[in-house]
């Protein structure tokens, strides 16, 4: 019986979680949308997921963005949820680099006891500038293999742009995710579509 009061307990903190999947009000619309789609009952212990998952990059000093995503990801397959959902697992390793420093570089500056400590912190985030590079090119594989191509029309196309967005060009002002997306969708009626992202939206 307290085996029973525990599971019920943890089912209610999990179901009372503020949604915490995507990186901003437009992915995480589209990451709700997605799960609602695929498994709408499993909705409350996916997003539980995201909230460990957050909670491990927030962490410093703390376990490596490699084995936060691990543990992101075994969760997500613990869920045994289909559709899209299994396709966050990829997202995140392709694209959750610069949520990850920037995560480690605030949770640096809020030890740090004063402002030299602060800028040896800037000093970790641009060492790790290169890692834009890293991710584009991790970015073209996950076009190649889920790649906008496989099915313009699902939602993991548009969580994928807004995340391109935040993590590429988020600083650019002549640039705004509503333009990405609006691109993105404007190759949904084209034969480029079937050719993936960089052939819709060239230079992003």
């Amino acid at each position: 019986m307290n085996g029973l009061w525990l599971l019920l307990f943890v089912a209610g903190v999990v179901a009372q979680e503020p949604f915490q999947c995507g990186t901003d009000s437009l992915s995480a619309s589209l990451a709700y949308t997605a799960i609602q789609m695929s498994c709408p009952a499993k909705l409350g212990i996916v997003n539980h997921c995201c909230v460990v998952h957050d909670a491990c990059y927030d962490q410093y000093p703390g376990p490596t963005r490699e084995q936060c995503d691990e543990g992101f990801c075994a969760c997500l397959r613990a869920t045994q949820c289909g559709g899209e959902v299994p396709a966050f697992c990829t997202i995140v390793k392709s694209l959750g680099g610069e949520a990850f420093r920037t995560a480690r570089i605030a949770g640096c500056k809020k030890r740090a006891r004063d402002a030299k400590e602060k800028a040896l912190c800037d000093q970790q985030m641009l060492q790790g500038s290169n890692e834009k590079v890293e991710q584009t090119n991790s970015l073209q594989l996950f076009i190649e293999a889920k790649g906008m191509a496989y099915n313009c029309l699902n939602p993991l196309s548009q969580i994928a742009c807004s995340l391109i967005f935040d993590a590429f060009l988020k600083g650019d002002e002549k640039v705004s995710v509503g333009q990405i997306c609006s691109c993105l969708s404007r190759g949904l009626r084209s034969e480029s579509c079937r050719k993936g992202y960089n052939h819709i939206c060239p230079g992003f």
